[in-house]
C-alpha cells in the first residue's frame, strides 16, 4: 500500500511578518486614540452628570430643612406706621396683617417730625 497524504490544520505557533507587525501598531495605535477619546467623553459626561446630581441633592437638602423647620427667611413686604399723636411705631407685615414691631417713637424720630412737618 502507498503512502497517503492528506490536509489538517494544527494550532502551533505563528511568528508575524513586519508588515503583519506595522498593521497591528497602526490598528493598535488607532485603539489607544478612540480609547483616549472615549475615556474623555466619559469624564466629561461623568463631570455634567455630578453637576446635575449636585444641584439637585442641594434642592433637596435645602427642602429638607425648610420641611423639617417648617418655615425659612425670606423678605416680607410691611407697612411701617408712625404715629406722631400718640407716639407709636409699628410695622404690620402686608401678607398677614401681622404686627411684627410695636414700640415708641425715638426722640430722634420725634424731632425729625418736627423738623419735616410730617
Amino acid at each position: 500500500m502507498e503512502p497517503t497524504t492528506e490536509k489538517t490544520e494544527q494550532y502551533l505557533k505563528y511568528t508575524f511578518t513586519s508588515e503583519e507587525v506595522a498593521d497591528m501598531s497602526q490598528k493598535m495605535a488607532q485603539a489607544v486614540d478612540q480609547m483616549d477619546s472615549a475615556q474623555n467623553q466619559k469624564k466629561s459626561v461623568v463631570k455634567q452628570l455630578d453637576a446635575r446630581i449636585a444641584e439637585h441633592e442641594a434642592i433637596v437638602k435645602k427642602n429638607a430643612v425648610n420641611i423639617r423647620q417648617g418655615w425659612e427667611m425670606r423678605n416680607i413686604k410691611c407697612t411701617i406706621r408712625r404715629d406722631f399723636e400718640k407716639g407709636t411705631y409699628k410695622v404690620n407685615r402686608d401678607d398677614t396683617g401681622e404686627l411684627i414691631i410695636d414700640r415708641l417713637l425715638t426722640e430722634g424720630e420725634l424731632q425729625l417730625q418736627m423738623v419735616h412737618g410730617n
